[in-house]
C-alpha cells in the first residue's frame, strides 16, 4: 500500500494597512529567538504582521547592540526653539486663516 502525502499551501496575504510599524521589546526578543532556531525571515514577517525587512532590521540591531530595546535618539531633531513656537502660536491666533506654511515664512 503506498501513501500519497498532499500539500496544501495556503497564501496569507497581510496588506499594507493591518502591517504593524515597529515591534515592542518581548516581541523582539520572540524574533531573534526564532532566527536563532533556523525559522524563515519569512515565517516570521508573517506571523508577527510585518514586512520581511523589519525582521532583518531587528536581527542587525540585536547583533550590532547585543539588546531587544530600541537606539535611543532615534527620530527627527526639533527644529525650532520653544519661544519660536511660542512666536509661531502667537502668529497663528492672530490671524485664524493662515497656513502653516505661511507662518514659517
Amino acid at each position: 500500500m503506498k501513501l500519497t502525502t498532499v500539500l496544501q499551501l495556503t497564501w496569507v496575504s497581510v496588506t499594507t494597512s493591518t502591517m504593524m510599524l515597529y515591534l515592542d521589546s518581548t516581541e523582539v526578543a520572540q524574533v531573534v529567538q526564532l532566527l536563532k532556531d533556523g525559522t524563515s525571515i519569512c515565517a516570521i514577517a508573517t506571523r508577527f504582521a510585518v514586512s520581511p525587512s523589519t525582521v532583518l532590521r531587528v536581527w542587525w540591531r540585536f547583533q550590532e547592540t547585543g539588546s531587544y530595546s530600541r537606539r535611543v535618539g532615534q527620530g527627527c531633531r526639533r527644529t525650532l526653539t520653544p519661544q519660536q513656537d511660542r512666536y509661531l502660536l502667537l502668529c497663528a491666533r492672530r490671524n485664524k486663516m493662515s497656513t502653516a506654511r505661511a507662518l514659517l515664512l
